[in-house]
């Protein structure tokens, strides 16, 4: 089955794109930080694996980026982790 890697997947868009996705058939690979809302979102989807992860470690981008190494069928990457900074902006 054809697989959607999501990272940022547990809110927002990310949660939005999984969503989407799984009503097209695809199977899910969500990507988010929070383990306790990936489960919640695992739950609602048929062919859904979640793989909490900080992207902003490097040892567990690793890990992500051996775990679709494995995958065969990987059709898309969503990139839409991210992070910032509060602030003035000069």
């Amino acid at each position: 089955m054809a697989l959607v890697c999501i990272t940022g997947a547990s809110s927002g868009i990310g949660e939005e794109f999984a969503a989407q996705f799984a009503k097209k058939g695809y199977a899910l690979l969500l990507v988010a930080r929070n383990e306790q809302k990936l489960r919640g979102l695992a739950a609602k989807y048929p062919h859904c694996e979640i793989f909490p992860c900080d992207l902003g470690k490097e040892e567990e981008v690793k890990r992500l980026i051996d775990r679709l190494k494995e995958e065969e069928d990987l059709r898309f990457m969503i990139n839409n982790a991210g992070f910032g900074s509060a602030g003035e902006f000069e």
